[in-house]
């Protein structure tokens, strides 16, 4: 009996699920805006030094997409169904203000485009539309 509960013990963390988050640039819009896909634990509430690679594109004609990593800690706020919207959805925060990127804040399944956002210490933002893929 003892092996059985060891064995249930052990395989429990086993039981949380990965979400793939992919976050899309929308063609011929107006803003800075922002690409990049991602994993997350389904149960967790924070994160702490993960690594996220954006492709950053500024508006305007023929602008070039860069690339940006970032490592960030951060919380993880999920938002059931009802509360603001028919759907849940959940939200990665990180603020840093010694860092060049200030504040990001990634919206996931929030019926709303563009409501993902990285802000830059010189004042400049980027946009993007999360969703769970």
């Amino acid at each position: 009996m003892k092996f059985f509960a060891l064995a249930l013990m052990l395989s429990l963390p086993a039981l949380a699920k990965t979400v793939a988050v992919e976050c899309k640039m929308i063609s011929q819009a107006f803003r800075n805006q922002f690409a990049i896909e991602f994993n997350v634990d389904d149960e967790a509430t924070t994160f702490e030094d993960k690594a996220f690679d954006f492709s950053i594109r500024p508006n305007g004609r023929d602008t070039e997409t860069t690339e940006l990593n970032l490592v960030r800690t951060g919380t993880i706020t999920v938002f059931p169904a009802g509360e603001l919207t028919k759907f849940p959805f959940f939200v990665l925060t990180s603020v840093d203000k010694e860092e060049e990127v200030v504040y990001m804040n990634l919206v996931v399944n929030f019926p709303d485009k563009f409501t993902s956002t990285l802000r830059f210490k010189d004042g400049s933002a980027y946009a993007g539309t999360c969703i769970t893929k």
